[in-house]
């Protein structure tokens, strides 16, 4: 019993150093891309431009002409911000967060490290969805490219909503993806899919594998060919399903609530 208490220790201890490693690593790699262009924004306080006065990439343009003129527009208009008319094709979800940050410190520096984070947490997202089934170790190595993403890291040096949306696609395939699905994921899933449509409305389509995977938890998968069948998916009820549809129409109220408001 003390031998077996002794490996279970053991293996413990390995699984916390081998998250630790790949953590490390991660953001590492997204650091080591990120950090010296972002502290050089942050150093200077404004968008550094090249010589001919054109912004050195096009996700700094978007944030310049767009993205930060709505953030400071909802900040000026808090607590009640015009979510009708505002310069951006995207939700008011992301703006409106960082109006609020905004309204609160009224520092530009910590909007663009709260944007860096939300870009690091994009990376880690994946990585812990892909751990679910290819483990701590290949999770990273395949969250790998995605920390070195020239898309992920502009994303995070300045300020846009790809990085907030695509961190709640990754967050809900996560849930019910790759785990099992259970009832409490569902709703969760849900929740998180409404938020990304809050963000960009074009990533509601999360919203399937969320029913789908109530629905493979429901006696209805027995009809579906084989291949979507699977032990872990016992025992099934209807129940699933219903918060399987539950979850899903959480994304769908949302976007139906943005057409209505947007007229």
């Amino acid at each position: 019993m003390a031998e077996g208490h002794a490996a279970t220790t053991e293996n413990g201890a390995k699984r916390i150093g081998l998250r630790w490693l790949a953590l490390v690593g991660l953001m590492l790699a997204w650091g080591v891309l990120t950090m010296p262009v972002l502290v050089q924004e942050v150093w200077r306080g404004e968008a550094f431009r090249m010589a001919d006065g054109r912004f050195v990439s096009s996700v700094q343009g978007d944030q310049e002409q767009y993205h930060r003129m709505v953030i400071e527009q909802f900040s000026a208009e808090l607590p009640r911000p015009d979510l009708r008319n505002y310069a951006s094709a995207t939700g008011p979800g992301y703006h409106l967060m960082m109006a609020v940050v905004d309204r609160l410190t009224g520092n530009r520096a910590i909007l663009q490290l709260l944007n860096a984070l939300i870009g690091a947490g994009l990376v880690l997202a994946l990585w812990w969805a892909l751990s679910a089934r290819a483990g701590l170790v290949s999770g990273a190595l395949l969250a790998l490219p995605l920390a070195c993403s020239g898309y992920v890291v502009s994303g995070s040096v300045w300020m846009t909503t790809d990085n907030f949306s695509w961190l709640c696609v990754v967050v809900v395939l996560g849930l019910v993806v790759m785990r099992d699905f259970t009832a409490r994921r569902g709703v969760l899933a849900g929740v998180v899919c409404a938020a990304g449509v809050f963000v960009r409305q074009v990533h509601v389509w999360p919203l399937a594998a969320v029913g789908f995977a109530g629905l493979l938890r429901s006696p209805l998968a027995r009809l579906l060919p084989g291949v979507f069948r699977s032990e872990h998916q016992e025992p099934r009820s209807w129940g699933m399903l219903v918060w399987g549809c539950a979850g899903a129409l959480l994304p769908l109220l949302m976007l139906g609530w943005l057409v209505w408001l947007w007229g």
